[in-house]
């Protein structure tokens, strides 16, 4: 349901640009299956081949760490420099991280201040 990505210097339509398009051109209400869905966190949870704590990694705040809620797992949320976990209408992350191989730290709500 991404409304948009980064491609090439501008912001390209992401896939839920195509979603809102449709339920306004349609009566239909689509099940929508990629990240930060419940379907996709459960197609993730029956391909874990561990009885271990699951950890999600992922850049977008909505969607990454979306998943990890619907998993009820750790999320780590990378940044970028700089960047912080912003967005108090999408799930918190566990931990942040500017870039992977960087320090991982918790997650405190300050930073989205």
């Amino acid at each position: 349901m991404e409304p948009g990505f980064p491609g090439l210097g501008r912001m390209e339509p992401g896939s839920g640009m195509m979603v809102a398009a449709a339920r306004t051109l349609y009566p239909i209400d689509p099940v929508v299956l990629g990240k930060p869905s419940k379907y996709y966190a459960d197609v993730v949870a029956d391909s874990v081949r561990s009885d271990g704590a699951i950890v999600m990694f992922g850049d977008s705040q909505r969607a990454d760490i979306g998943i990890a809620h619907h998993l009820r797992a750790d999320g780590v949320l990378i940044t970028g420099p700089g960047d912080a976990a912003n967005r108090a209408d999408h799930p918190a992350p566990t931990y942040v991280t500017e870039h992977l191989g960087g320090p991982i730290t918790p997650y405190t709500p300050e930073e989205a201040e």
